[in-house]
């Protein structure tokens, strides 16, 4: 589970501190959202750490569905439903968590004081 807290809102940007299994004795990592430029950046937390997925391992997992969804007599998925990689998709194993969940209630019109997430 990760926990985020707001520390700054102003005209051009909204600022988070997040924290891994909500553990405030470590360095907390940031949720940067420039309004201005509609971009996020994030600074990892003690804790945090980067993932990544290669364009094989993505469409071999994509192949792997469509085969499951043949052998059940459904259609494949579309390029619509599950695109065809084309790039090494990387996160955060708890950071993008906190973005997610920010940027889902900001995109709603609201900027949350505080919020958690949990995924195990």
């Amino acid at each position: 589970m990760v926990s985020f807290e707001l520390i700054e809102k102003d005209d051009s940007h909204v600022v988070y501190y997040y924290w891994p299994e909500n553990d405030r004795t470590k360095k907390p990592g940031k949720v940067i959202i420039d309004r201005i430029a509609e971009e996020v950046d994030l600074e990892l937390a003690e804790g945090d750490f980067w993932c990544s997925s290669s364009v094989e391992e993505q469409n071999s997992m994509r192949q792997s569905m469509n085969q499951m969804r043949i052998d059940e007599g459904k259609p494949e998925l579309t390029e619509e439903e599950w695109p065809v990689a084309t790039e090494e998709m990387r996160w955060t194993f708890y950071g993008s968590h906190a973005v997610h969940q920010i940027i889902k209630s900001y995109n709603a019109g609201s900027i949350p004081e505080n919020g958690m997430e949990a995924w195990y």
